[in-house]
């Protein structure tokens, strides 16, 4: 009886150490470490994370060997940092960025303007500020403006998206909900192929977002306003309206940051934003980091979508 208690002891100290084993080899690829990674295992999962990027090509696999060669003297994980932000790139484009841990946490502590309402003549405008807030400073921002769109009295909308540099997106599209048709909004097309659509359902979904949004769809005229400064979210939210009916945009070509990004953490607070994907509007356009072309290019946008505005609703 003890001789069995002992091998069964024994066959659980074997299973035990091969699980270890099994979590200190293949753990890292997975972000679980056992003990903390050494500078060359903490990029070589950075590295790995980017196999994903948008433009890694036939020639990835050579620059990672590069890659991993420059890093096996660094001491830190900030040796690191100058070839991980110039792999970043390579692999993700322009829209791709690695942050240090301070440089992120620096980022989080911007604090987030919250959208402007006025209601002038029956003209309800909705200023945009780029957002990076928390969870809840995103169901304040999505607040403001679905109440807006649902409490007040109005014959048509501008949504000034000018120098809305980006962020998160969702409380910005979640918070217009209300002049939102329910339908797929845009799509995402990844390097494979794949496509995956996003649809104003999910986004309302989302944590990111207000669980009572009012999705309503009212159809009335919608000005959206757009410039140079408009990017990334802003861009997003650009094109969750491009292409209705009943929607004209005004302004200049945007920053051209249209692509998805993942954000990838890494052990020590380091960020990875990083572009997976291609956007395809409505119409099956497709946006690569490229600019959206207002309708209508002008010089004094609000007064030309005031104008427009009030044309559409004498009609």
């Amino acid at each position: 009886m003890k001789k069995g208690c002992i091998g069964c002891l024994g066959v659980l100290g074997v299973l035990l150490l091969a699980v270890l084993g099994a979590v200190l080899y293949f753990g890292p690829n997975d972000d679980i470490y056992l003990l903390p990674p050494s500078p060359e295992q903490y990029a070589k999962s950075a590295l790995n994370k980017m196999n994903s990027a948008l433009y890694i090509d036939e020639n990835w696999s050579q620059e990672k060997e590069k890659a991993l060669k420059e890093v096996k003297s660094a001491k830190t994980y900030a040796d690191t940092y100058p070839v991980l932000k110039k792999m970043t790139k390579l692999s993700g484009g322009k829209h791709s960025y690695f942050y240090t841990p301070k440089e992120f946490k620096t980022s989080q502590k911007e604090e987030s303007q919250l959208p402007v309402v006025k209601n002038e003549n029956g003209i309800l405008y909705l200023k945009l500020p780029p957002f990076m807030g928390n969870e809840k400073e995103a169901k304040a921002y999505q607040t403001i403006l679905n109440r807006a769109l649902t409490k007040e009295t109005y014959k048509g909308v501008i949504v000034d998206l000018e120098n809305n540099s980006g962020g998160n997106m969702y409380p910005m599209i979640g918070g217009l909900a209300a002049i939102l048709p329910n339908d797929t909004l845009f799509q995402f097309e990844y390097a494979n192929g794949q496509k995956i659509g996003t649809t104003l359902s999910q986004i309302l979904a989302s944590k990111q977002t207000e669980e009572n949004s009012n999705s309503s769809s009212k159809t009335i005229p919608i000005a959206i306003l757009v410039n140079g400064n408009t990017a990334s979210s802003g861009e997003m939210t650009t094109l969750a309206f491009k292409s209705l009916p009943n929607v004209k945009t005004f302004g200049k070509p945007t920053a051209g940051y249209t692509t998805g990004n993942m954000v990838y953490s890494l052990y020590d607070g380091a960020t990875i934003q990083l572009t997976v994907s291609r956007v395809i509007d409505r119409k099956g356009n497709r946006y690569e980091n490229t600019p959206i072309e207002p309708d209508i290019a002008a010089t004094t946008p609000l007064n030309d979508a005031r104008t427009w505005l009030l044309e559409q609703i004498s009609k």
